[in-house]
């Protein structure tokens, strides 16, 4: 079996660094903490099966959300993360490259600014990604 912790370890390093942001990588925010912020998850979403119903391959997805104040920051920061990891290979065997899926674009998200009362803007970028089962 395929152990999605490694997994999980292995796209996180083809993401890297970000600097300048706090940077969440379970899949949300804590409560109480504010933007800019990224918050990233990786997602089995289906898997493939064997006529003898074996699990033969995962596919997964990462969850890339950008939030601040500045649209011109989120758009910065997604089009580095774009560059970084459009087809991005990892070390990790049987892993596939990270397949752009999805790209929101900035739009004013359902959080506002305490200060100014103006909402948030968010991005979202999605990539999908494969591997397989192994014994």
């Amino acid at each position: 079996m395929t152990d999605f912790l490694k997994v999980r370890e292995s796209v996180l390093r083809l993401v890297g660094e970000i600097r300048g942001w706090d940077v969440y990588t379970d899949g949300i925010a804590p409560a109480g903490k504010t933007p800019p912020w990224v918050v990233i998850g990786l997602t089995e979403t289906s898997r493939t099966h064997t006529e003898s119903q074996s699990t033969d391959l995962h596919i997964g997805r990462l969850d890339i959300r950008i939030v601040a104040r500045s649209q011109t920051s989120v758009d910065t920061l997604a089009s580095h993360l774009t560059e970084r990891l459009d087809g991005a290979l990892s070390d990790m065997p049987g892993l596939s490259p990270l397949i752009g899926d999805v790209d929101t674009g900035s739009t004013p998200s359902d959080l506002t600014d305490p200060d100014t009362g103006t909402p948030y803007m968010m991005r979202v970028l999605t990539w999908r990604v494969g591997w397989p089962e192994t014994t």
